[in-house]
């Protein structure tokens, strides 16, 4: 017991030595009326850097997205001409796990760092300038990018500072970019307001169930083969480590609501078929002079809108097996009545099937009855059709005359876990 508590109190005194940095990434999902065939995220994480102002709707077009690093690094040694000043991520496309806090449910979210940026500063209005007396690129100027990466388009500043963005398009974890300096600097440029680019590719927030999902990913920014380094050999970072923690929030709707509304009536048909008062008299003649029991049949409509996944069930006044009830007035006794349930178009089954007259059970049994929106529609059609077997309306003849009522209550459930 002993040595149990000792080597957890040592691994805890190492972590605690690995100085962190976190940064929080967030997205969501709400359906739209204006937008009904939107399957995406939106990104709602603060801009940061190169795309927080100027060029805030380039990236928006190319689905780019700047965050800060919440990071700076400052030269650990004088920095002398032919010094080397260089940056190197892994761009690599990393696969992240993201859990729903409360059902568990996982998908996993895609992650690549694809540009990095800073601001070179400390140099206090110095004639020799925090831009000019570089190498590397078409120009001395930061804004010119070193060979192996892309420019951007984006630097600004003066004699005291420069801020500069270049992107990594060969999605790597070797490119090394770097800017080489034609005169000693000492201690300077220091690098601040380092900020990195990112695509993100989330899954189908439609196939996600409502709630906030989370993970996370980890680059190291400290000593050599660093995921991301910054300023290279001569440089030291203020922190070790980046953790960035992911946030997917979607908020799904579902509503239904009833268009013939009062006391459904079945009526003497066949089955799947639905047939008028009139019809229904005629019928019951029929049945009195072949002595062939009709079926009974009835439906009811109502509009729905949803997105994501549901389930549905009854709940019956009473029950029959999987059904739920008719019971006599007269006797008591109960015949069951299958309730058949029609879909809007845009809701398929798990297989992708469309939902067209599905028996329904007064359990709930997400195995046989899970729904998934294929596309955000509001207001779709959709129908119950209620139905008593032949056999079971003989039964009912036996008391003639009497009367069978029931209540059935249709539950539509987005919990499905």
């Amino acid at each position: 017991m002993t040595r149990i508590v000792f080597g957890l109190a040592l691994m805890l005194l190492s972590i605690n030595n690995l100085i962190a940095k976190n940064i929080t990434i967030t997205a969501d999902f709400t359906p739209s009326v204006t937008s009904p065939t939107n399957n995406k995220f939106t990104n709602t994480t603060p801009a940061y850097g190169y795309c927080e102002g100027t060029f805030a709707t380039h990236c928006a077009n190319n689905n780019w997205f700047t965050v800060g690093l919440g990071i700076g690094a400052n030269a650990a040694e004088p920095i002398m001409s032919q010094d080397n000043v260089s940056f190197n991520i892994d761009s690599t496309n990393k696969n992240v796990v993201v859990t729903n806090r409360v059902t568990g449910a996982q998908k996993v979210v895609t992650f690549a760092i694809i540009g990095l940026g800073a601001r070179n500063s400390g140099y206090g209005g110095s004639a020799t300038g925090v831009n000019s007396q570089w190498s590397g690129g078409n120009s001395s100027s930061w804004v010119s990018q070193p060979s192996g990466c892309t420019g951007s388009g984006y630097g600004l500043g003066n004699n005291d500072f420069y801020d500069w963005f270049w992107r990594w398009p060969n999605r790597n974890s070797t490119t090394v970019c770097a800017k080489r300096t034609d005169v000693d600097r000492g201690s300077f440029p220091n690098l601040g307001r380092v900020n990195f680019m990112y695509l993100l590719t989330t899954p189908n927030p439609l196939e996600m169930d409502d709630g906030v999902y989370e993970g996370q990913i980890s680059y190291s920014v400290a000593g050599s083969g660093a995921d991301i380094n910054i300023g290279g050999p001569k440089y030291q970072t203020t922190d070790d480590q980046i953790t960035i923690n992911f946030e997917l929030t979607v908020t799904h709707e579902m509503s239904v609501r009833p268009v013939d509304t009062g006391t459904v009536e079945l009526h003497a048909c066949q089955s799947g078929k639905i047939c008028t008062a009139a019809e229904n008299k005629i019928n019951w003649e029929k049945a009195t002079v072949t002595n062939i029991p009709p079926v009974l049949t009835a439906e009811s409509h109502f509009e729905m809108t949803s997105s994501g996944s549901f389930t549905t069930y009854l709940s019956c006044e009473s029950n029959v097996g999987e059904h739920c009830g008719l019971k006599s007035v007269k006797t008591g006794d109960v015949v069951p009545v299958k309730t058949l349930l029609t879909l809007p178009g845009n809701v398929q089954t798990g297989s992708g099937s469309a939902v067209r007259n599905m028996l329904m059970k007064n359990v709930k049994d997400t195995g046989y009855a899970l729904f998934n929106t294929a596309q955000f529609e509001p207001g779709g059609e959709g129908k119950f059709h209620f139905e008593v077997d032949k056999q079971d309306v003989a039964q009912m003849r036996k008391n003639a005359p009497d009367e069978y009522t029931g209540v059935v209550t249709v539950i539509f459930d987005p919990q499905v876990w």
